[in-house]
């Protein structure tokens, strides 16, 4: 079965039901978006059985071939490291259609957003401090291994049901956001930046001047 397109009109549309990598996913919900537009969908891996996370980067970087390279190949050489048990990337598909891809193994869990929903108008500090604790102790793991956190949010950190924090897909932002920031100075559509109040520096980096990193 040929991969699914939804929507003539926006090639690179998603929508639930429609099937990608030659119907290896089918997408399920959009679980969250970012403010440089990178997308994360629930999935059905029907190769697995079992419920992943497809990442999408910003159109801004897949619509031209340099950052789209860059990006993937940011992404491919974490997938050789040694050390990679912190993204779970599970998938890469660069070439899938309508738009490329990272696949993440996920589990059941929930996000913070949802965690702090659960205790509704009667939540106290008291229910608060621990989830705090327990998030700067995966936060300061997490740097300690150098693994710099990116774009995290009340979507993106999330509760596994032992209670371990998972910081899902925080370096894939981050990568995409350098990309984007980095690159603002040749021919980016940074539009989804600006209007999320992000400054790109496109007005102050002169061409052929490396731009700084972001830490």
């Amino acid at each position: 079965m040929t991969d699914a397109i939804h929507n003539d009109a926006d090639p690179g549309h998603l929508s639930t039901g429609q099937r990608l990598c030659r119907s290896r996913f089918v997408l399920k919900s959009e679980v969250f978006s970012t403010p440089e537009s990178s997308t994360y969908w629930l999935a059905q891996d029907r190769d697995q059985d079992e419920e992943v996370l497809l990442y999408f980067p910003p159109e801004a970087i897949t619509d031209q071939e340099a950052p789209t390279k860059e990006f993937f190949d940011q992404i491919s050489s974490w997938t050789r490291s040694a050390d990679s048990d912190w993204h779970r990337v599970i998938h890469i598909d660069r070439e899938a259609k309508p738009r490329p891809l990272v696949a993440l193994a996920t589990g059941p869990g929930v996000s913070l957003g949802k965690r702090l929903g659960q205790g509704g108008d009667a939540l106290v500090w008291e229910d608060v401090a621990p989830l705090i604790e327990k998030l700067t102790q995966h936060l300061v793991s997490e740097h300690q291994h150098g693994q710099v956190h990116g774009r995290l949010s009340q979507d993106n950190i999330r509760f596994l049901p032992n209670d371990d924090v998972m910081f899902v897909g925080a370096q894939l932002d981050r990568t995409a956001l350098q990309i984007m920031v980095g690159t603002s100075h040749r021919c980016l559509d940074l539009r989804p930046l600006e209007s999320a109040g992000i400054e790109t520096q496109s007005a102050r980096i002169p061409t052929g001047v490396d731009p700084p990193r972001l830490l």
